[in-house]
C-alpha cells in the first residue's frame, strides 16, 4: 500500500466512524432509513481494503493475482458484515438497543449486498492504484 492509498483508506475509515457515531447519537438511522446503505457500502469498502493490506503485510508476497485480491476483499467484508448483522439482530435483547426492531430479512440482505458491493469497489480501487507511486 502506497502513501496515497493509505491516506485515502484512513480518510474513508475516519468518515465512516464519524458518520456512524453521529447517526447513532442523533438517531439518524430512524429518520433517514436509507443512511444504512452508504454506511454498509463504506464499511465493505474499508474492510475489503483492510483485508487485502493485512494479507499482503502478514502473509503473501506483494505480487498476488487480481482474483485473489477480490476474493480476500469480499471474504473479509462479508465475514464482518455477517458478524455485524448477528450483533444487530441480538442487540435489543442483550443491550436494549432499539434498532433491532427495524431489522428484517430484506434489511439484512440489503446490508450484506452493500458490504459485498463496497468490498468489490475497494478491491478494484486497490488494483488500479497499487502500482502508482505516491
Amino acid at each position: 500500500m502506497n502513501k496515497k492509498q493509505a491516506s485515502f483508506f484512513v480518510g474513508v475509515l475516519l468518515i465512516l466512524v464519524f458518520l456512524h457515531f453521529i447517526s447513532i447519537q442523533f438517531e439518524l438511522y430512524f429518520y433517514l432509513p436509507w443512511l444504512d446503505i452508504p454506511m454498509h457500502f463504506l464499511g465493505g469498502f474499508s474492510l475489503g481494503i483492510l483485508g487485502i493490506c493485512l494479507t499482503i503485510k502478514f502473509g503473501l508476497s506483494k505480487e498476488i493475482s487480481g482474483v485473489l485480491i477480490v476474493t480476500i476483499a469480499v471474504f473479509t467484508a462479508l465475514l464482518f458484515g455477517v458478524l455485524w448483522e448477528i450483533f444487530e439482530f441480538n442487540s435489543e435483547a442483550m443491550f436494549g438497543f432499539e434498532w433491532a426492531e427495524i431489522t428484517n430479512g430484506r434489511d439484512t440482505f440489503s446490508d450484506l449486498f452493500c458490504d459485498l458491493l463496497g468490498s468489490c469497489v475497494g478491491a478494484v480501487y486497490f488494483l488500479v492504484t497499487k502500482n502508482k507511486h505516491p
